[in-house]
């Protein structure tokens, strides 16, 4: 083509003229997105098989997604919902008024939390909910202080939002409160923490005088706290789950993520939730509009059944069971089996193994996948310390299956 034409083009002369006139790779390149890992469960079936499909042979125990179907009043619900002209309908943007009630009542029977209905917010799933409390709270450079190994998502949603990733590692046989108190960690005011309990990817479930510690200090340092409280339900037997919620005082500095996915089994819905003081909540309330508006209403109808329904204590109660079951049986085929993979910690759908070869956790998963096929996450994703790791999701495979993982990656261990 000439070069008199009259509209726009992209040479080097427009370039100089209007910076915004510019390849779509140079736009890319110049956003904050670039320099983020890409979506590390997405990027390692990609690497491996080409695409997102994985073959019928290799056991995925790479990402947390319950064996078990949700309640049949959930799906019942959603169905119902879904041939409603209504169901494809917006709800207020804080999400279905009754549904608001129900959280906050639920919380309130089931784990002693201080909470009310103005107090929560429901999101497209706890991934947003943590994006938009990031966004709100979250200067450029400010630190955002994470236990690590920490969840991969929220390291992505820290970077994408300005703010940079602090890694607090936690060494497996040292309790968070010995930590604070010995002064191995510390925030500024305005500082963001944020903790996962029971932690994604470790497993590992923090009791109360943990969360009473890290709750004290933020507060004393004048740290806002954020606890992911996705696996709640799948504390130990042993153990009483402890939500941040029941400490006096929590509204102050703190607020809680979680999400339906993993406690009624529809990781598809999308609903999750944001637990925080309710001026906070007016300003979160504005990111969220512009975003999505509001959480998917045939999700919200459905989690608002499951919910409801008289079963559901009972429900969780054999979900949490079956879950801990699952753990043990991993973690003693990997113990009897002789492998050299070593299990550092286990709990709710995970255990986080340690490995002895001297690469990075990418390529023992990708050997793994391909010569084992078994399908788990490298923990380098989870912290720049954690390239000695890896991540398995034992929450979707039966016992059955764990044993079958267990023993190849045995004979792996022996055949390197």
């Amino acid at each position: 083509m000439g070069g008199n034409s009259s509209g726009p083009n992209h040479g080097d002369t427009d370039n100089k003229l209007n910076p915004w006139i510019q390849p779509v790779d140079r736009i890319l390149r110049a956003r904050r997105c670039s320099t983020v890992m890409a979506p590390p469960i997405v990027e390692l079936k990609r690497r491996l098989f080409g695409s997102e499909d994985i073959p019928k042979d290799c056991l995925n125990l790479n990402q947390a997604v319950p064996a078990y179907p949700p309640p049949n009043v959930v799906l019942v619900t959603a169905k119902e919902a879904a041939e409603s002209p209504s169901g494809a309908q917006y709800t207020q943007d804080a999400g279905l008024p009754e549904l608001r009630e129900a959280i906050a009542r639920y919380h309130s029977e089931r784990h002693a939390a201080q909470l009310t209905a103005d107090e929560v917010l429901v999101t497209a799933g706890a991934n947003l909910g943590f994006s938009m409390l990031a966004l709100a709270l979250t200067a450029p450079q400010l630190p955002v202080h994470v236990l690590t190994p920490y969840y991969f998502n929220h390291g992505m949603a820290i970077e994408l939002c300005g703010g940079r990733v602090s890694e607090w590692r936690l060494p497996a046989h040292t309790s968070l409160r010995e930590a604070l108190d010995a002064g191995r960690f510390r925030a500024r005011k305005g500082d963001m923490v944020v903790v996962v309990n029971p932690s994604n990817p470790s497993g590992r479930c923090f009791p109360k005088e943990d969360i009473e510690s890290v709750l004290a200090h933020t507060k004393q340092w004048g740290a806002f706290l954020i606890v992911d409280e996705t696996y709640l339900e799948f504390f130990p037997l042993t153990m009483h789950p402890v939500s941040v919620m029941s400490l006096p005082g929590w509204h102050e500095n703190a607020a809680v993520v979680s999400t339906f996915s993993k406690s009624l089994a529809i990781t598809g819905y999308r609903v999750g939730y944001v637990c925080a003081s309710a001026k906070l909540l007016e300003q979160i309330l504005k990111i969220q509009d512009a975003f999505i508006i509001c959480a998917p209403r045939v999700g919200q109808q459905a989690a608002l059944a499951g919910l409801c329904w008289e079963g559901l204590a009972e429900w969780l109660d054999m979900r949490r069971g079956e879950m801990e079951s699952r753990v043990r049986v991993f973690q003693e085929a990997i113990t009897a089996s002789g492998c050299v993979f070593e299990v550092e910690s286990a709990g709710a759908f995970f255990a986080y193994l340690r490995h002895p070869f001297d690469v990075d956790a990418w390529e023992v998963a990708a050997k793994l996948a391909r010569d084992a096929g078994v399908l788990v996450l490298p923990g380098s994703c989870c912290g720049s310390t954690e390239w000695r790791y890896i991540r398995v999701a034992v929450g979707n495979a039966d016992e059955e299956t764990l044993a079958l993982a267990a023993d190849r990656m045995r004979e792996f261990c022996l055949s390197v």
